[in-house]
């Protein structure tokens, strides 16, 4: 199996090489040769250890209820788009509102991911939900754009601050 962002590893390898050399995730290259050898041998000791087979496909539509009944509660959580999805639906019958309402009830204390553990802004979360973008590797593609677009701009405009106060010297 090729190690790219289908890899059932693929979104614990994004995430430790994220956490330790604040990497940008892409479908192709979500984590560096270390952090998937780290990660591999993790999983590896985790499936021996619970008696489980070494490959397992990963499933995108795969919902995990004690996470999603945490969103519902009003918990801190991430959830991918498939759970965000059950969890605003598990919002609208409990509290008997609009999905509009449920969404906003679950941004105050859910982030949404993408398939490599990524958090996914809301305009592109909004595409995602309506069905303009269903390809997992798309959305990581977008999100990891979005972010590196918004590092940019927050980069450009504290040289720009610094220079206006005087503080670079060339």
């Amino acid at each position: 199996m090729e190690l790219n962002g289908s890899h059932s590893v693929a979104s614990a390898a994004a995430r430790l090489c994220r956490g330790r050399h604040d990497h940008f995730s892409t479908w192709e290259h979500p984590a560096c040769p270390e952090c998937w050898d780290v990660a591999l041998q993790a999983d590896k000791e985790a499936a021996t250890a619970a008696g489980l087979p070494e490959v397992c496909e990963a499933d995108p539509n795969l919902v995990d209820e004690v996470a999603v009944a945490r969103a519902v509660a009003g918990e801190p959580v991430e959830l991918t788009v498939a759970e965000w999805r059950v969890a605003k639906v598990a919002v609208m019958r409990r509290r008997g509102v609009s999905a509009t309402r449920a969404r906003r009830l679950l941004s105050r204390h859910v982030t949404v991911i993408d398939a490599l553990g990524a958090p996914i802004e809301s305009p592109l979360l909004a595409a995602v939900v309506a069905g303009h973008v269903s390809s997992p590797a798309r959305v990581v593609a977008l999100a990891a754009s979005r972010r590196l677009r918004r590092r940019s701009e927050r980069r450009a405009a504290f040289f720009a601050a610094a220079g206006a106060a005087g503080e670079l010297v060339a």
